[in-house]
């Protein structure tokens, strides 16, 4: 079985470095994204469907347009040669796609005859080189060793994370498979006669697709040259539907003019339908112009005049070569009259003569138009030395997001300008002249487009573990302390990836039960201070803390914020048991028979005796629910749903006014009005909501104990614990599991005395007065009061205080 975690574990220690005995080698660590499509190159590698059968078939059904050099005949006969044959040096590399292709008629039409299978493999070979195709402007496009500076720190563009997206799909190379169906679709069509659609009939000979890159986000919007209103005039032309023009005027969809009727009988051998289906292949997406006078140059030819009618036989004659129309037809060259060509085409007769005179023994020549280089353009050195500078720069990960983005960050004390201020003093140290200096605009340019690159990395956002193996690694000399560090990496990798795999299959299965199962994600958002002040004095003083505990439930996607301040409750396990309880007050479907919640690793707040016992206590009072499991991230990987609905509040908390937050109900208001996209609850705490579940099992009267082995008399190892399960037919133990891996459950019995019938009492509140505040933090909001309107100093002055430790803004 093909290892993800092992091969995450090789892209982050080798990346894509010859060199194996260099440690990590780059300071960018590459994302799961970047992994998966390196595991889906591996494993599809042998499953790529072959291209060449495909073409075959095609080529059996289908026929390509065959044409004739343009040669001047002392005769006055048509010299028939093959079109793709001797072309000259520079010439056409790529063949126009065959729009002269019919399928087959029913039985009044003409049959469609075999491709000439020299002509095909002449056509297969290319016939025009990029840079002579007339109308097929390109980018340059480099190699990537050409694009990329020496520096092995660059990082080229990804992915834009844009602030809190959820889980962005990356963008890949893409190179597009046959389609075989069309081969039976046109089998269809030569059976049973043009029973189809036009829309549906099947293109010729499929054009050789190069594979096309997708492009990559960046840090900022990039252009998109394909809505330019120049591009979409051009469009228009090639494709014959109705533009405006550079002078406003709307220029008309080309349509199909009749018929003629004239001598050679043309309309009779060439029927509306084909008529019709050269019109549309003619103006498809992919003709560009030089495709298009190929295909007239392919089909007219120029030959000498039979005779010459001069008045003045000193004079020269005005016309020495004539031209004949001609459409292929089931390999047959059928000639047409003028008209009836052009009104095929939907072209003017100088459309062709232009044609004729750009050519050179059958090819186009290559367009000269809109190719000059800007007199004022950047030169590459200039632009390189400002990705070699951005390349120096030290960059940071996030954890949380890896998911969902290849960002990375910069420290919290860079800015752009800071930056262009460090370019300039590299360069001077570089000794780059001053000529081969970019502005600051230029540089603002590169950073945005190029790079995806960030300032302010999310607090608190590495891993601890994944930390100090790559420190370990690095400092490690011998190759098989170095390896044995990569598998501790990998297995460790390995587990996070699983737990987040493992969630995703009970969100599915929350979804597909209709109510029968609930799948929540909790986090504790991080302080929100109170008073919410942006002035630099104010920035040194204590403020109230505000605290919101939030419950993301996946299948409704609703988001439920229980939200209190120091004042109230504190942030230990009782508040935060009491915060779940609070949740399933509030849920009344009768349905519901199985709850499973995912949180972090923090044992303070979501793996306690406290939260135990609370959902012990729920188990009594819910008759419905019938299951509780709680599972566990890892410690470091532990992004969630629920991260989703803090970043919004981050987001949106930057936009807010001076003064806006000047309470705690402030901050409830506000985090309702964050609500867009996603519902938010928002449920106020008051102090008797806050109960103390440690009752259940302190004291010889409580019902339950803490106990610290399990009915097999192993010792519970509580920090180790991976899951935990309560049944309500088992009222009184715990089921849990220390690794996903384990196929049973252990478990241990909180029952004090299991001879006795024992009932679970109504769990009494923490306190029932306020909490109070540190003195240090009292004296300082008194301070802040000059900056907060009076009608609230009221508030201020009446807040508890006494002589306690303050609380800390970060948990513990």
């Amino acid at each position: 079985m093909f290892s993800r975690g092992k091969l995450l574990c090789d892209l982050v220690y080798n990346g894509d470095q010859q060199d194996t005995t260099s440690g990590y080698g780059k300071d960018v660590v590459p994302t799961p994204t970047e992994v998966m499509h390196t595991i889906n190159d591996v494993t599809d590698h042998d499953t790529q469907p072959s291209t060449s059968a495909s073409l075959t078939d095609i080529s059996n059904n289908l026929v390509p347009l065959t044409s004739f050099h343009h040669m001047k005949s002392d005769n006055g006969s048509q010299r028939e040669e093959e079109f793709f044959s001797g072309r000259p040096e520079g010439s056409f590399s790529s063949p126009p796609p065959d729009i002269n292709v019919i399928p087959a008629p029913t039985e009044e039409m003409h049959t469609v005859g075999d491709a000439d299978d020299d002509l095909l493999t002449q056509m297969s070979n290319n016939l025009v080189p990029s840079n002579s195709f007339h109308g097929m402007r390109t980018e340059d496009v480099s190699s990537e060793e050409d694009f990329l500076p020496s520096d092995k720190e660059y990082i080229p563009n990804s992915d834009e994370d844009s602030i809190d997206r959820e889980f962005e799909k990356r963008s890949q190379i893409y190179i597009p498979e046959s389609d075989t169906s069309s081969i039976d679709e046109l089998e269809n069509i030569r059976h049973d006669g043009m029973t189809q659609s036009l829309n549906n009939t099947p293109s010729d000979i499929q054009p050789e697709l190069s594979p096309q890159i997708s492009v990559k986000k960046s840090r900022k919007r990039t252009l998109n040259k394909l809505k330019w209103k120049c591009n979409l005039r051009k469009q228009g032309a090639i494709t014959g539907k109705s533009y405006i023009s550079k002078k406003g005027k709307v220029v008309p969809e080309k349509k199909m003019k009749p018929a003629c009727d004239c001598r050679l009988k043309c309309n009779e051998l060439i029927n509306d339908a084909i008529r019709q289906f050269i019109y549309q292949k003619y103006y498809a997406e992919e003709m560009t112009y030089d495709l298009k006078r190929q295909f007239i140059i392919s089909r007219v030819s120029e030959v000498q005049t039979a005779r010459s009618r001069r008045r003045d036989p000193d004079q020269p004659p005005k016309r020495v070569y004539t031209l004949n129309y001609t459409f292929l037809i089931d390999e047959k060259v059928e000639k047409v009259c003028k008209k009836f060509f052009l009104n095929t085409l939907a072209i003017s007769e100088t459309v062709v003569r232009n044609a004729v005179k750009k050519s050179t023994q059958g090819f186009v020549q290559a367009d000269r138009r809109v190719r000059h280089p800007p007199p004022n353009k950047t030169a590459d050195i200039v632009k390189e030395t400002v990705r070699k500078h951005i390349s120096k720069i030290p960059k940071y990960e996030s954890h949380y997001s890896r998911n969902r983005t290849e960002r990375h960050y910069l420290g919290s004390h860079l800015n752009i300008d800071k930056l262009y201020s460090l370019y300039l003093e590299f360069c001077t140290e570089e000794g780059i002249p001053k000529e081969n200096m970019a502005k600051a605009w230029l540089y603002r340019h590169i950073f945005n487009t190029e790079f995806n690159l960030g300032f302010n990395p999310p607090a608190n956002d590495t891993c601890d573990d994944c930390d100090t193996y790559v420190t370990k690694y690095k400092n490690a000399t011998d190759e098989t302390e170095k390896n044995n560090i990569k598998a501790l990496h990998h297995k460790h990798l390995e587990e996070s990836g699983l737990r987040y795999t493992l969630k995703g299959f009970d969100k599915v299965a929350a979804i597909e039960s209709h109510g029968a199962k609930k799948m929540l994600t909790v986090d504790l958002q991080k302080c929100l201070p109170t008073p919410y002040l942006t002035n630099g004095q104010s920035f040194y003083y204590r403020k109230l803390w505000t605290f919101n505990f939030t419950i993301m439930d996946s299948v409704p996607k609703e988001s439920w914020c229980f939200m209190w301040d120091e004042t109230v409750a504190g942030r230990g396990g009782n508040e935060m048991a009491s915060g779940i309880v609070k949740f399933f007050e509030q849920l009344n479907d009768s349905a519901l028979k199985e709850v499973t919640v995912w949180s972090d690793n923090c044992a303070g707040q979501n793996k306690n005796i406290y939260l135990m016992m609370a959902y012990l206590w729920i188990l009594s009072q819910k008759e419905n629910i019938e299951v509780i499991n709680h599972k566990y991230l890892l410690k470091g990987h532990t992004h969630m749903e629920v991260d989703v609905v803090h970043s919004i509040i981050e987001r949106e908390k930057k936009k807010m006014q001076e003064f806006s937050i000047v309470t705690p109900w402030d901050w409830q208001q506000f985090i309702k009005s964050c609500s867009r996209n996603c519902k938010i609850k928002v449920v106020n705490m008051e102090t008797m909501d806050f109960m103390d579940f440690s009752a259940f099992c302190n004291g010889s009267s409580a019902p339950f104990v803490h106990r610290k082995k399990s009915i097999a008399g192993e010792s519970v190892p509580y920090s180790a614990i991976v899951w935990m399960q309560f049944r309500k037919n088992e009222i009184g133990s715990m089921f849990y599991k220390t690794s996903f891996d384990q196929e049973t459950f252990e478990e241990v019995s909180f029952v004090r005395n299991k001879r006795k019938r024992f009932s679970i009492p109504t769990p009494k509140p923490i306190r029932e007065n306020p909490r109070p505040i540190s003195r240090l933090k009292y004296n300082d909001l008194q301070k802040s009061l000059q900056w907060i309107p009076a009608m609230f100093h009221d508030y201020y002055r009446n807040l508890p205080c006494a002589d306690v430790p303050d609380l800390p803004e970060a948990c513990e």
